[in-house]
């Protein structure tokens, strides 16, 4: 089953400034404390308007996408998402998340993560949700 195209106008409203990047087969939007990336297989609109590079740092992307869903993962209702991430809930079917932490560098502090069956994830600093 296909997942359903996601706008690139929805994805900028997870940036601070509207700006939505391109890099690492993804689309990325980021602000104080939280990063989303999109595989750019599922998303539609005027890819012109994304830039191309990324707004943080490349090791922060590529551990918030290439670390492997933690054996402590819970799976998340659509209730549970929507309290955990509430824009996530709102713009993306809210089935088949699930939720776990890691640091994304050695010694940093641990992010909340939540990643969908399709690969949309969504990482943030706790206590700035």
């Amino acid at each position: 089953m296909k997942p359903a195209s996601i706008p690139l106008k929805d994805i900028a409203r997870f940036s601070a400034d509207a700006q939505v990047w391109r890099s690492f087969g993804r689309f990325i939007a980021v602000q104080n404390g939280a990063l989303l990336a999109v595989p750019d297989v599922l998303v539609s609109g005027d890819f012109t308007a994304a830039r191309d590079g990324c707004p943080v740092s490349w090791h922060e992307v590529l551990t918030a996408v290439d670390t492997p869903i933690s054996a402590n993962s819970r799976g998340l209702s659509p209730e549970q998402l929507a309290d955990s991430a509430p824009l996530v809930a709102a713009l993306f079917p809210p089935w088949g998340w699930a939720q776990d932490a890691i640091a994304l560098c050695a010694g940093g502090r641990a992010v909340a993560r939540v990643i969908s069956p399709d690969g949309v994830i969504f990482c943030w600093v706790p206590d700035q949700d």
